[in-house]
């Protein structure tokens, strides 16, 4: 260890006479854990938290929507209300089906090659579990949901619009390709929309497809979210920022939103910005803000910051005269003859393993310091001789 301190300080005299001050603030650096550095480079490269949708479907039927060219009966008007067989949207109305991905499946739904000739497009979503959902963002005035009474059909499925709840009875008629639901007068706006069962109900979902406004689009939800970093070491009072990727590229609404397990701990401000506080481990988990509800965390384990000062970083003596440098790590502090100390002109100023000084001839020499712990940490102090 002393011979590697002896050259880095022939290193630092060759340089500090060009730029002292940059290498006295360099002499200071605290160099990182490298053990840690390496588990986290590597788990960052290979346990990202990607979370993706595991329930959306494996094709694009309907991604563009049907425009309806004609009433339901030839009417001039729109005449279809709740309960009439609909196999094709109405004039100011867009059919997306339900195998269209821009839907999103939650939970356990009969597979996309559930094959029914009376439905629309001949296919049929049919939840299997009681805490099966289908998502979706429109934007659009008005909305119309198209659904089937099979065997154990529900009467009593939740409709939520922007947090607003409905009821949707799918036993409205017993047939195929049925409108069961229909709201107009929204805002021209985004919305999110979410199917789903109440407590109560013990039938099942039967989705066919959706409608909503000629002019309107369905808005495309988040699939895959991931962070830079799964695991993370920072110091007190260091900040750093979290970079989440929304997946795919043309989900329509990318915002996230940030959180810490303990903000006492570390903070995250919107942007993703994070600040260590105090020692110890928190998670920092980013969310979609597109009612897809997913999810990432990245560990953040915060660590005292270690620093070595001395009780003075100049001194002036007389020759015969000694002193005494103090050496203080913080947070362990760690005695001075744990420490290596080294005189950059040993025949001008001497140097104990206890740090005392001793003036030997006039001139000027530099005692440094370092720890033997491997955390690296040097100082040093310079003593003219008279």
């Amino acid at each position: 260890m002393k011979k590697k301190l002896q050259v880095a300080l022939v290193a630092f005299l060759v340089i500090i006479f060009g730029c002292f001050s940059e290498a006295f603030a360099a002499s200071r650096t605290n160099i990182e854990d490298n053990e840690f550095s390496q588990i986290e480079k590597k788990l960052n490269q290979i346990n990202r938290h990607n979370i993706t949708n595991n329930g959306s479907s494996n094709h694009n039927a309907g991604d563009e929507g049907k425009i309806g060219t004609e009433n339901l009966d030839g009417s001039t008007e729109n005449s279809a209300k709740k309960g009439d067989v609909l196999k094709d949207p109405e004039i100011g109305w867009k059919r997306y089906d339900d195998c269209s991905k821009l839907i999103k499946y939650l939970g356990d739904w009969a597979p996309d090659n559930y094959l029914l000739s009376g439905n629309y497009n001949s296919t049929l979503h049919r939840s299997i579990s009681s805490n099966s959902e289908a998502k979706f963002n429109f934007n659009g005035t008005k909305l119309r949901i198209i659904t089937s009474d099979l065997v154990n059909a529900a009467s009593n499925i939740k409709v939520t619009i922007d947090d607003k709840s409905y009821n949707l009875d799918e036993t409205l008629n017993n047939k195929d390709c049925t409108m069961t639901f229909e709201i107009t007068g929204l805002d021209k706006s985004d919305h999110k929309v979410t199917i789903s069962k109440t407590d109560e109900d013990m039938g099942q979902i039967n989705l066919d497809a959706v409608d909503i406004d000629s002019d309107g689009s369905m808005l495309r939800l988040a699939d895959g979210l991931t962070l830079d970093k799964a695991l993370h070491l920072l110091k007190v009072g260091q900040t750093d920022t979290l970079t989440a990727a929304v997946t795919p590229y043309d989900t329509a609404n990318k915002n996230i939103t940030w959180s810490s397990s303990d903000p006492s701990i570390a903070s995250i401000d919107s942007n993703g910005k994070l600040t260590a506080l105090k020692a110890g481990i928190v998670t920092i988990t980013a969310s979609t803000m597109d009612g897809s509800n997913l999810m990432s965390s990245c560990i953040v384990t915060i660590e005292e910051a270690k620093s070595l000062s001395l009780n003075k970083t100049t001194d002036l003596l007389n020759v015969g005269d000694t002193d005494n440098l103090v050496a203080t790590v913080t947070p362990n502090n760690i005695p001075n003859s744990s420490m290596v100390w080294i005189s950059s002109m040993p025949s001008i100023v001497s140097v104990d393993s206890d740090g005392k000084v001793t003036a030997l001839k006039p001139g000027t020499a530099m005692i440094l310091v370092g720890t033997k712990d491997g955390s690296n940490l040097m100082n040093l102090c310079t003593i003219t001789v008279k």
